[in-house]
């Protein structure tokens, strides 16, 4: 029997082969026999499900659940626990819906003489966000086309352009 250390040197081509294009679902149903064949099966059932609309779901989840869109994060648990009895921390599924309904939501900007006004606005409780462009690297666009992938629809730029990001403080 393989040792712990040599699996994950058998293993790391495949999830290099993945890594490389995380959108493609042939590395997956290729790791997914090869871990089958190796008595993985649970590992291999994951891949062989894989499907990028998976991977967009998955990435959205972790997205909507590191910036707290739905509502303060946990560790703010003690803060509202004394001065709010009614505040109910949310779940990641709450981050989560929040994401998904603003990034649904078209509604477009109101043209002032300062310039254009979002109504529709993603709020990151307790993290700092004064935009798009303070995401971090490359997550405006992945949030799109993950947005696009699990839609199974494009969003033009009007659309994009209508969502605000911005911060609880």
């Amino acid at each position: 029997m393989a040792t712990n250390k040599s699996l994950k040197k058998l293993m790391k081509p495949f999830e290099d082969a993945i890594a490389a294009d995380p959108w493609d679902a042939a590395p997956h149903l290729i790791y997914s026999d090869w871990l089958l064949e190796n008595g993985m099966d649970d590992l291999a059932a994951y891949h062989a499900a894989w499907t990028p609309k998976v991977h967009a779901e998955e990435w959205l989840r972790a997205f909507a659940s590191k910036w707290s869109f739905g509502g303060y994060p946990e560790e703010y648990d003690d803060y509202f626990g004394e001065s709010d009895r009614s505040y109910v921390p949310p779940s990641n599924d709450d981050h989560y819906k929040a994401l998904l309904d603003a990034a649904r939501t078209f509604q477009a900007a109101e043209q002032t003489e300062w310039g254009p006004v979002l109504d529709n606005y993603l709020t990151a409780h307790g993290r700092d966000l004064h935009g798009a462009d303070e995401l971090g690297a490359g997550e405006h666009e992945m949030f799109w086309k993950c947005m696009e992938v699990l839609d199974d629809k494009t969003y033009g730029e009007e659309h994009r352009s209508s969502l605000g990001w911005g911060c609880s403080c």
